[in-house]
């Protein structure tokens, strides 16, 4: 029947739409995610990651924010490990009409839901993101240098990546910032809402995210010693 819309009376063929594409959203909910954290990367459903957290990662708070608002906490960059996600802070949003951007837009979005956003960190070196030509020019170059400048707890071609992911697909974009606490220094990234799949490496290397190099992480936390401020914004679709 090449086209079964032409039995169907349009009100059938509205609650027909209407459950195919709930059916969508169902499936989706039951589709497997790896938890980001470090050390823990349990499969679980997209829609369970906020319930994940509060049960087995207790020691990374929940934060429930609106659209345009900041959201300000701390971290030593000192605790980011290589080539781990750290989950500084997951955040809850609170407007009911910000929806993930595989839904319709007339369908209802339940609390459990809603998207999920994590703000990450991640320590990358150059060994992480260079090929093996480039490796191998790279080693010659660091036995005269590499001495001589591993003064701090961040040693040479060091970053401390932070990005800010979703569980869901979103059309939403962010800006992030570190800072000094007296914010004396501040480096700032714009750009749009990840996925916690995007893997770290592939981040830094495409600039997707908020890059502090080994000298930003020396200098701003006094080699180790103090918490960097982080501030975080969701901003409203245009």
């Amino acid at each position: 029947m090449p086209h079964p819309e032409k039995y169907v009376r349009s009100s059938q063929l509205v609650n027909l739409l209407h459950g195919h594409q709930n059916l969508s959203f169902i499936s989706l909910s039951k589709r497997p995610l790896q938890c980001p954290k470090a050390d823990c990367n349990k499969y679980i459903s997209v829609f369970t990651l906020e319930s994940h957290f509060k049960h087995e990662h207790k020691e990374v708070p929940i934060v429930s924010i609106h659209l345009d608002a900041r959201c300000a906490s701390e971290f030593y960059p000192r605790d980011v490990r290589y080539c781990t996600t750290q989950c500084i802070v997951l955040l809850k949003m609170i407007n009911t009409e910000i929806l993930p951007a595989s839904r319709a837009s007339h369908m209802e979005i339940t609390e459990d839901q809603k998207p999920i956003m994590i703000v990450m960190a991640s320590r990358i070196a150059d060994v992480h993101i260079i090929s093996d030509d480039e490796e191998d020019k790279h080693d010659s170059q660091d036995v005269v240098t590499h001495n001589q400048e591993d003064d701090g707890v961040f040693t040479t071609g060091d970053r401390i990546i932070v990005w800010l992911a979703s569980n869901t697909q979103t059309i939403l974009s962010y800006t992030v910032a570190v800072s000094t606490l007296d914010n004396n220094i501040r480096q700032k990234f714009y750009g749009p809402m990840l996925t916690i799949s995007e893997p770290a490496e592939k981040l830094c290397k495409e600039g997707h995210c908020l890059i502090l190099t080994h000298f930003h992480c020396n200098y701003m936390t006094e080699n180790g010693t103090k918490p960097l401020a982080l501030d975080v914004v969701i901003h409203s679709p245009e």
